[in-house]
């Protein structure tokens, strides 16, 4: 009986410390494989004039890819290579006049409930746009901007 318990216990205990979002109604939009297609990367913002410059995976000899599940997940892919898989924890979607993109929807997600560890952008049917971490991580300091932009596959 009491193996029984701890076993039971241990179960509940696993089942709620896996928190993740399902992505459910209009969070919806996002489930599928996003293929990155270019970033635009302004630097010297500390030390103006800015300068910008355009990130391809010709110019970068490289792929990435997101892909995102209805059970809360996103996967990262480099090369064809799963990099990282997080859970996912939204602190923000579809919050008004955050998206300047005419038909687009903003998100913020926490990844793996961590707050240092942020995916955030905009997303339509048919494109996201990642403001935050991927597939360029977000700059140590302010001086650096990437913004990347990925096609639904």
């Amino acid at each position: 009986m009491i193996l029984r318990m701890a076993k039971l216990s241990v179960l509940i205990f696993v089942f709620f410390s896996c928190k993740k979002d399902k992505l459910e109604g209009d969070k919806e939009i996002l489930i599928g494989t996003w293929e990155w297609y270019k970033t635009e990367k302004i630097y010297s913002l500390c030390n103006p004039p800015s300068i910008e410059s355009q990130l391809t995976p010709s110019s970068e000899q490289t792929s990435f890819s997101i892909t995102v599940y209805k059970n809360g997940k996103v996967t990262y892919i480099e090369a064809g290579q799963e990099i990282a898989t997080y859970r996912i924890i939204f602190t923000s979607f579809d919050k008004p006049n955050v998206c300047s993109l005419q038909g687009y929807k903003y998100f913020n997600i926490n990844l793996d409930n961590n707050v240092n560890n942020v995916l955030q952008g905009c997303v339509s049917e048919d494109s996201l746009v990642v403001i935050r971490n991927f597939p360029y991580p977000d700059p140590e300091d302010a001086c650096e901007n990437y913004t990347s932009y990925f096609v639904k596959q």
